[in-house]
């Protein structure tokens, strides 16, 4: 692509590039041309000239400061998402042996639902063991703290699912 030059020497077919072999002219002087060649348009051509400068300043505001920033915010971003990672594949693993279980037991139920057939289904075997618990202390005073310690284990699941049903 040719670029636009204001010399009046150079020819429609020639450019105001070097030629590629052409390895004579330094970089100073290619430097030396361009400022000319911009010199030119600020006399001939104001408006392109400021046009030109507005495009070079934003594009140098771009590239200084909001791409840095933006790729802080990246690498911030990138590290709560990991941590976010971190933390399911943690709460997966614990929650696995439940869903096993889970899917094991109620194969015909939806999956979506599952895990609370199996929570209600602790809970009717812990009221049991504690119903038993209670029949057999009433019998046996020896053994009033396994009944005791039951009842506070029904009474802290009893509690928390509720509110845990109620969260979600």
């Amino acid at each position: 692509m040719a670029r636009l030059c204001f010399d009046m020497r150079v020819t429609p077919v020639q450019t105001c590039y070097p030629s590629m072999t052409d390895k004579s002219q330094s970089i100073t002087k290619r430097a030396e041309t361009e400022v000319k060649d911009l010199s030119r348009i600020r006399k001939r051509k104001p408006k392109l000239f400021w046009a030109l400068v507005v495009i070079a300043a934003a594009y140098i505001i771009i590239r200084g400061v909001a791409i840095p920033h933006l790729a802080s915010e990246l690498s911030k971003t990138k590290e709560e998402l990991l941590d976010v990672k971190r933390d399911r594949d943690a709460k997966a693993s614990q929650l696995a042996p439940f869903l096993a279980v889970a899917n094991r037991t109620f194969e015909a139920s939806p999956p979506d639902k599952r895990l609370d057939l199996l929570v209600d289904k602790m809970i009717e075997i812990l009221q049991a063991v504690t119903n038993t618990a209670q029949k057999v202390g009433a019998l046996d005073p020896y053994t009033q703290p396994i009944h005791s310690a039951t009842a506070g284990i029904e009474i802290s699941l009893l509690n928390q699912i509720p509110r845990q049903r109620e969260q979600e």
